[in-house]
This record gives structure tokens, sequence and C-alpha cells, in this order.
């Protein structure tokens, strides 16, 4: 039943609907209509093509409801690290396991699509989040794109040709945070609107093993 906070309600639904991405549950236009008597919003998202998309397991969500998520002491570790942050944060690297875990700061200005890179990475888990400013970020399944530049182990990144059209583009703003996993191909650091804006981003690095 809806919460009297619409707020609240809204960031509890894309909490359930992340999970479900990340359990790899498939849907069919049966389920999106059972889902729809439940869940009218995610049903819409569904019939929009989000919970269809194949090999994407990413999460959003509001930072608030990290604790939803269980993957143990590491995420935990995190979060904690994520919940002291503040506007007078340095620019940098930020040590919080050694090389299992840490973050970095970094400041810069959002970018057109053309411009924009898309990546993937095998060791390490992303954290993303926005300390000021919004962003766009588009989401693609890994399995099936064109490499432009090999893995490189040292940056821990390879790099494809974005198609045309993205499966998912989400609008990260601060409050919230976005996890992409190794099956999860993403282009960050795009124009929320028409123009380029500043934005603070924090990405908080998780050995994928250890999740």
């Amino acid at each position: 039943q809806p919460s009297k906070n619409t707020d609240d309600f809204l960031n509890s639904t894309l909490s359930w609907h992340s999970s479900l991405l990340r359990l790899r549950i498939n849907y069919s236009p049966s389920s999106i209509n059972t889902i729809g008597k439940i869940f009218p919003v995610l049903a819409s998202a569904a019939k929009a093509g989000s919970l269809q998309t194949k090999g994407i397991i990413m999460i959003i969500d509001s930072i608030k409801n990290h604790t939803l998520y269980p993957y143990g002491k590491l995420w935990a570790k995190a979060f904690g690290f994520i919940r002291t942050l503040g506007p007078d944060i340095e620019d940098g690297k930020q040590t919080l396991d050694g090389e299992t875990l840490f973050a970095g700061i970094d400041r810069y200005e959002t970018k057109a699509r053309a411009d924009a890179k898309l990546e993937t990475h095998r060791r390490y888990v992303d954290i993303q989040l926005l300390l000021s400013g919004s962003e766009c970020l588009e989401i693609f399944p890994k399995d099936g794109l064109t490499v432009s530049e090999p893995y490189d182990p040292e940056k821990d990144a390879e790099f494809y040709r974005a198609p045309e059209t993205a499966p998912v583009r989400v609008t990260l703003k601060p409050g919230q945070f976005i996890v992409f996993f190794p099956e999860d191909a993403h282009m960050p650091c795009l124009n929320a609107g028409d123009t380029s804006e500043p934005v603070r981003k924090v990405v908080v690095k998780l050995r994928a093993d250890r999740l």
C-alpha cells in the first residue's frame, strides 16, 4: 500500500525494482500485468522497456536505502564513508580498505554524448554518486557490444562503440547512488540538459569478488 509520503513510496518502489533487476528476473507481458496490479509505477517502467532489459543488473536508489541491499561488510563500509561526505571533502583518492575498497572524488563538466565513452570494469564494482550538479548516464548490456579499446588491467577498463540508442538512460542527482557491476556497460558524465554543467562526483571502487 502506498506510503503517505510520496517520495518514500517512490524510493521504496525503485529499490524493489532495482532488486528485481539484480536477481535477473525476466519479464513477460503477463508478469508485467501482474506487477501492474500491485505497483502501477513498475508496470509503467516495464512497458517502457527498462524492466525487460536483459543483461543489465545495475542499481539506482536513494542513499538512505542502502541498507536494503545485503551485500556484506564492504558494502556497509562503503556507505559508512559515503554518509560522512560533505562539500568540504578534498578531491582525490580516499583509501578505505587498501586496494579492496577505495574512492575517488573528482569535479568536471558534463559533456555531449559524442564526447563520452562507454566502458566496463572487470575487477571492481562502481558505486557512483554526486555531491553537486546532475548528469545523465546510459547503460547497456555488455554482451554484444563492439570493443573500441581493449581491456587495460592497470585501469581496469574496457571501452566500446556506443549503439545509437541506450536501453536504459537515467539522471543522477545528489542524494542518489548508482551501482555498476561488471556486466553493466555504462556511459557516464552526460549532459542532463541542453548544456554542460559542473558536477562533483564520488566513485567508490569495491572489489567485485568480495561483494
